[in-house]
C-alpha cells in the first residue's frame, strides 16, 4: 500500500506534463532526494496495478504516464 505522500508524488506527476527532476520533489515534499528515490522505487513496483510507466532519466528527472487509455491513477 502507498503512503499519503507516495500517492501525492502520484498525483503531482501525473498532473505535469513533462520531466519533474527529484531535487524538485525532494524540495516540495520536504524530504531528501534519496527519500524521493526510495518512494519512486516503490511506486514502480505497483506500475502494473496502476497502470503507469514511471519514465526515469538522469539529467531531466522522472516522468510518469498513464498505459493506455486509463486517464486516472488508481488508489492502491
Amino acid at each position: 500500500m502507498l503512503s499519503k505522500r507516495q500517492r501525492n508524488i502520484l498525483s503531482y506527476l501525473s498532473s505535469e506534463k513533462g520531466f519533474v527532476t527529484i531535487s524538485e520533489l525532494a524540495s516540495l515534499f520536504q524530504v531528501t532526494e534519496r527519500t524521493i528515490q526510495y518512494d519512486l522505487e516503490f511506486i514502480e513496483s505497483f506500475k502494473s496495478e496502476l497502470n503507469i510507466d514511471v519514465e526515469r532519466n538522469k539529467s531531466l528527472g522522472v516522468k510518469l504516464s498513464q498505459k493506455e487509455n486509463d486517464n486516472e491513477v488508481s488508489n492502491v
